[in-house]
Parts: C-alpha cells; structure tokens; sequence
C-alpha cells in the first residue's frame, strides 16, 4: 500500500503547504494574505476586471472572493464600481496605494525562486511539468460517462447545458445565474447526460446557431443536483441552486451546422 509521501497528489498539496508558509514573511509586510496576494498580482497584470473573471482566473467561486474584495477594500488597496456599460457587473481597480503594494508583491516569486536555489531552466521545467500535469487532468475530467440505466449516479460524471450566447456572457459577468426563462419557471436549472443533450438541443434549440454548450461535474454539485424523471421517464440532472462560474468544467461554441448542431468530437 502507498503512504501519502508516495503519492503525487499529496506531493503537490503539501508543496502548496509549503509555498505559502514561505511566502508569509514577505506577504506580511505588506498586509496581505496569500489569498489576497493572488487577487493583488492578478490586477497588477491586468487591472480592472469583473468579478467574475478575477474568481475564474484564480480557480475560486466569487462567494469565496468577495469577502477577499472586501476586505483589500477596507485597506484602501482596491476599489469595487458598477460598470457603467452593464450594472450586474462589478468592476474591482487598484486604487494608488494598491498599485505600490502590487508592484511590491509581484517580486515576490522571484525572491522565493532564488531563496529555492532554483535556476531559471528548473523553474520553467517545473512550470512545465505542472501546467502539463493541470492540461491532463483537465482533459480527463471532459471525458463523459453515460449513466447507468436506471440509476442514479453518486459517483461524479459530466452533466451539460446550452446557453444562448447572451445567457453565458450574462453568467460570465455575473458570476452565477439562476438559468435560461424555462428554468426560472421551473424553480430548476436544467442539464442533460451526454446520452441526451443533442434531443435536448434538436428539441429546444433547433435552428439556434449562437448557443454556447457548458459541461460541469456533477460531483461538484453537491445534494444540490437531483436526479428526476422528465422526458420519456428518463433521469434528468436537475439543479436546485444557482449554477456559479466556478462550477463550469469547460464551454465550447455549439455551431448549428446543416444536419443538427455540431457537438464536440468524442462527445455524443
């Protein structure tokens, strides 16, 4: 049997560990977490940004950002703004002694590489290594798994839902959506299997061409997402809470092509 040192998840989750204790002596003159310090290098390569794209880009739900937003806000290091072009979005800017603190927090890496005794060959290896690692494990989490007739799935498979382009950006921005009109009148989000998502889309798409198809784990939903008989008396996923940006595993354009929409190769 394999202790946790031999394992390369444990490996990785440790050196996480480890990362951040290294990294709070230099993070606590400035009066930041490591949370925080994300949030701050990421606007410091790119200020400005909604929300919803801060909470994509660092990998966490914006339920788990805002109250990082607030609290950055409450040290006068950023700024939050409606948008004026689009109210639902919320704009989160460096304010001038966030841009010092962001600069100052950007160095950081590379003192923590050179303290590491790493050269710049074994660092880009390793930012291989890893990025190719993530790249892998993402595609493996696109792989579908049919459900098993007549049951419902406990273990985690990849549930699916089309969007209208306007629909998506709207979540984007947002950060989360309550669904298309069918599911606000339902008082659920409607998703389909990989088994039944082109009827789904010959049905209530048919002729739509701007559709956008979103795949997410089930697993990731939680008690939240309950199996219920709809069309035909199949097990439909339905999903009895706001779908949240974070919770999308990957979304591909859905083009309409001159047979029926065209799916991702692999998928149907």
């Amino acid at each position: 049997m394999l202790s946790p040192a031999q394992l390369l998840c444990f490996n990785l989750y440790a050196a996480s560990h480890a990362f951040q204790r290294a990294y709070k002596p230099h993070l606590d003159p400035l009066g930041l977490t490591y949370p925080q310090f994300l949030v701050m290098v990421s606007l410091w390569q790119q200020d400005g940004q909604p929300v919803g794209a801060l909470a994509e880009g660092l990998g966490l739900e914006s339920s788990t950002l805002s109250p990082l937003i607030k609290r950055l806000e409450a040290a006068g290091l950023v700024t939050r703004a409606r948008s004026g072009q689009d109210e639902r979005r919320v704009i989160v800017t460096l304010t001038p002694q966030g841009r010092t603190a962001a600069a100052q927090a950007a160095k950081v890496p590379e003192c923590l590489i050179a303290a590491a005794g790493l050269s710049g060959a074994e660092y880009r290896h390793a930012m291989e290594t890893v990025g190719d690692l993530r790249a892998r494990l993402a595609a493996a989490a696109e792989t579908p798994i049919d459900p098993r007739p007549g049951c419902v799935q406990e273990d985690g498979m990849l549930i699916y839902k089309i969007f209208r382009r306007p629909e998506w950006d709207a979540l984007r921005a947002a950060g989360e959506t309550a669904g298309a009109p069918v599911d606000l009148a339902d008082g659920f989000i409607h998703f389909s299997t990989a088994a039944q998502v082109a009827e789904t889309a010959a049905r209530h798409f048919a002729q739509e061409s701007d559709l956008v198809l979103v795949a997410v784990s089930s697993a990731a939903l939680g008690p939240a997402l309950k199996w219920e008989p709809s069309r035909g008396g199949a097990l439909f996923p339905h999903l009895y809470r706001p779908l949240r940006l974070a919770d999308v595993v990957w979304d591909k354009s859905l083009p309409l092509g001159a047979t029926g929409h065209i799916f991702p190769e692999g998928l149907l």
